[in-house]
């Protein structure tokens, strides 16, 4: 989140993605609606390709698997070659897809397909990183028997400094003032790995718990961390699986939905390995308050919930206030957060005089009684995890078993018994002293 200057709308940017907070629904006993919160933040950065991605390969039939094995390898080998020949390193031609299937021909109306031949076919993804050669390389692949080009992808190599680029654009376009603050509402890695793009001079204020855990380390490892970071290669790979699944069955559609999500997931793990890890500049223990032009900006800190250092931004005159992933629309990542004290401190935040949430995921909202569902839930949720490790259940089990479902009325995601093992494990790691 960031503050511009003075007498100028409050704004909140999301570093990873830009998005749009729509106006507010009017409740059936409001009055017609005068507030409203919108945000579009967009940058556009041109620049000239410097690869090109070449989907191709070689398809071959004849009457046995072998012949046809054969004169797949001979034309693929030549292709190969050919690339070498042109400068593409061994590295940028990677195969995507290989399989042996038959050929099947049905001779009269109902009557069973016999196989009448093989098909091998053998498909690579070349990086052509001289894009000048192209249309050579396209010519001399197709002429020693490349029969199938899928796709053509221009692209940049290193698009990190042009996201960046991007992103600083964007900003602009939300506000043309100066920013002059950027406050981290906790240090979890989607709120604080954005902090590297402002520039110096713009103050980045947190409570000392995030700045701390930022410092060591905590927003690249842990659960949250290992959750939705760790997992990609594993995931790209699984991908990646099911990408060959659907070009043996010659599923185009799933196959190019597929590769397009595997570069995106490519593209992330890149950018999530490339983040500069910036602390905060400014701390805060308790409170902090700000006052430019005629607005005042209160920096909250209430108590532990979601992390230990959750900060909430509260603009008392427009009666905005953010919460982070203390309050989100739904239900919030557990994984690093204090159960047993999580809903007093939601209890704190109920005495601010706000008409308009402004949660750290989800759609802003007006309804307090919001809250209220979710204190409840995680009231239920620490008895009921603390009743399982009295009886001996391992955290793994009582992660099975434990049953939320009285609450699906006001969490929609909750559809029968179990919960994310993560609110477990931390919740049991509490009990038994083994993290703080």
């Amino acid at each position: 989140m960031f503050l511009p200057s003075p007498k100028y709308s409050l704004a909140l940017l999301f570093l990873i993605a830009s998005a749009t907070l729509q106006p507010l629904p009017a409740l059936a006993h409001d009055e017609p609606q005068k507030r409203t919160i919108s945000l579009v933040a967009t940058g556009a950065v041109k620049t000239t390709p410097d690869k090109v991605d070449i989907s191709t390969g070689v398809t071959s039939e004849a009457k046995s698997a072998r012949e046809a094995l054969d004169q797949n390898t001979e034309a693929m080998a030549k292709v190969v070659e050919a690339l070498k020949g042109e400068g593409i390193e061994p590295k940028d031609i990677q195969t995507t897809n290989f399989s042996v299937s038959p050929v099947y021909e049905q001779r009269k109306e109902g009557t069973a397909p016999f196989i009448v031949g093989y098909r091998v076919t053998n498909a690579v993804r070349i990086t052509v990183r001289d894009t000048k050669k192209l249309g050579a390389i396209l010519d001399k692949v197709v002429s020693l028997g490349a029969n199938q080009v899928d796709s053509i992808e221009f692209g940049v190599d290193d698009p990190e400094a042009l996201k960046d680029e991007a992103r600083k654009l964007a900003l602009k376009n939300v506000t043309d003032k100066p920013v002059r603050y950027v406050v981290n509402t906790h240090f979890h890695f989607d709120h604080a790995h954005g902090n590297q793009v402002f520039p110096e001079g713009v103050e980045i204020i947190g409570h000392e718990f995030t700045r701390d855990k930022l410092m060591a380390g905590a927003s690249k490892s842990g659960r949250s961390w290992d959750l939705f970071v760790s997992g990609l290669p594993a995931r790209i790979t699984e991908m990646e699986a099911e990408l060959k699944a659907a070009q043996d069955a010659s599923d185009q559609t799933k196959a190019e939905e597929l590769k397009k999500n595997i570069e995106v997931q490519k593209h992330y793990q890149d950018a999530t390995g490339a983040i500069d890890v910036t602390p905060p500049t400014t701390t805060l223990s308790q409170r902090m308050t700000l006052f430019r032009g005629g607005r005042e900006i209160q920096l909250l800190y209430f108590g532990r919930g979601h992390t230990g250092g959750d900060v909430v931004v509260y603009l008392p005159l427009e009666k905005v206030v953010a919460t982070g992933d203390l309050m989100t629309a739904g239900l919030s990542y557990m994984g690093d957060g204090y159960l047993e004290e999580w809903a007093d401190t939601l209890e704190e935040l109920k005495s601010l005089d706000f008409e308009v949430v402004l949660p750290g995921h989800g759609q802003a909202f007006r309804e307090r009684e919001k809250i209220d569902y979710f204190q409840a839930y995680l009231r239920d949720l620490s008895k009921k995890i603390a009743k399982m490790r009295a009886d001996g259940v391992s955290a793994k089990d009582a992660a099975q078993q434990i049953d939320m479902t009285s609450h699906a009325a006001h969490f929609p995601t909750i559809t029968g018994p179990g919960v994310h093992p993560h609110a477990v494990e931390r919740a049991y790691a509490l009990l038994e002293g083994a993290e703080q």
